[in-house]
């Protein structure tokens, strides 16, 4: 969508797609964009990917907006999600989400609001208009935190030593 491609090329790509449940996914996945966008008109925008890295450095999640579009006047940024498992749980998408809008900074082209949409079901999760989940978001961070700092000393690996982890570029 950013890039203007057609979508009808796009669906017709798909036929590429060798594995028939992921063609299936991919196809249902696009139909469900396109109901989507049938109901949220508006110029699509273009945001950079942001990534949330704990303070032990031990894991990060990545927030990569498929695209972004005006909602009720507010720049969003977009993730689209159109897989079958694990279910969305709002708690913790709204926590995740409240993590990665800060990351933004108050640069040109930032977003106003970031949001998740299921296509399995059209709901969008958007971090506006929802009970602030920021404490939550730091608190599933910092147990996960906890937890690999745990792990990490199980397995006999010393304090401070550099781990590897997918500090890698989108």
């Amino acid at each position: 969508m950013v890039d203007g491609e057609n979508i009808k090329e796009i669906i017709q790509n798909c036929n590429n797609i060798a594995r028939v449940p992921e063609r299936k996914s991919t196809l249902s996945g696009l139909q469900s964009l396109m109901e989507w966008r049938s109901n949220n008109p508006g110029e699509i925008i273009s945001y950079d990917d942001v990534r949330f890295v704990d303070s032990s450095k031990l894991f990060c999640v990545g927030f990569a907006p498929d695209f972004g579009i005006k909602i009720q006047g507010k720049p969003t940024a977009v993730h689209i999600w159109n897989t079958k498992a694990p279910d969305l749980e709002r708690r913790f998408v709204l926590g995740a989400l409240s993590l990665m809008l800060p990351l933004y900074g108050n640069g040109n082209n930032v977003p106003a609001d970031v949001a998740v949409l299921s296509l399995r079901d059209g709901e969008l999760f958007r971090l506006s208009g929802s009970p602030d989940m920021t404490a939550f978001g730091t608190a599933v961070a910092a147990f996960i935190s906890q937890l690999l700092k745990d792990e990490t000393k199980k397995a006999g690996i010393p304090a401070g030593k550099d781990i590897p982890h997918p500090l890698t570029p989108f």
